[in-house]
């Protein structure tokens, strides 16, 4: 029986210039994921302004994206 690959979970998050400290801290802490996981954070290339940084973000998401994809922060469209 071949071993099940993991399931690959990305938490997309406002640009890292915007995004506090202490939010980061907290929800890195509460992400324990199970084994069969692997669950990785990043960071929008640009910040949640103006139609080209917005354009620029969606392109990047699309190139970045897991199984499942959890959208956190200022990256509402």
């Amino acid at each position: 029986m071949t071993p099940k690959a993991p399931l690959r979970v990305v938490h997309f998050t406002g640009s890292l210039a915007r995004t506090s400290t202490a939010w980061k801290e907290s929800r890195d802490c509460s992400r324990a994921p199970a084994p069969d996981i692997e669950a990785t954070s990043v960071y929008c290339p640009r910040p949640s302004t103006g139609i080209l940084n917005r354009i620029v973000n969606i392109l990047w998401a699309r190139r970045n994206q897991g199984d499942v994809n959890h959208i956190t922060g200022d990256v509402h469209y």
